[in-house]
């Protein structure tokens, strides 16, 4: 194998399309699998999926602490404070010593605190499209929705 300077491909606008199948894609597609089936470069596709703030993670059923906040229009202090049920994202490996556990937030558990304290939600800076979906459980299709 020859080590060199790579190959540079022209540089291409993204399409209309093309970001609509970005999105559908996202949704079940690593970054690598999305990159083939767009024909991009997997720098291009993490690039334009961060422009778009649209994870790129292929996980359901939970989420980051900063989405938590996010949906929730809180910081990271509140979440913590309040109780919400968070999990490690390995159980079975402790972190390794001087390093922050990694969490989670099922979506069960953030639905659980919903449900039991609703009061300690503001209005003003709530995700209400996302809190609705948690509540009745539906996975929202629409990333724009978010």
């Amino acid at each position: 194998m020859t080590r060199g300077v790579p190959v540079r491909t022209p540089r291409r606008c993204w399409t209309t399309r093309e970001v609509e199948r970005l999105y559908e894609l996202a949704e079940t597609l690593s970054t690598p699998d999305i990159a083939t089936k767009l024909d991009r470069s997997e720098n291009s596709i993490k690039v334009k999926l961060r422009r778009l703030k649209v994870s790129r993670r292929v996980r359901s059923g939970w989420f980051t602490e900063q989405e938590v906040c996010e949906i929730l229009g809180v910081d990271h202090k509140w979440v913590s404070s309040r109780g919400v049920r968070k999990t490690p994202f390995n159980a079975c490996h402790p972190p390794r010593k001087g390093k922050s556990t990694p969490w989670k937030i099922l979506e069960t558990d953030l639905r659980d605190f919903i449900r039991k304290c609703p009061e300690e939600l503001v209005g003003r800076d709530l995700d209400i499209i996302m809190v609705v979906d948690i509540l009745a459980g539906v996975k929202s299709s629409c990333q724009e929705c978010r």
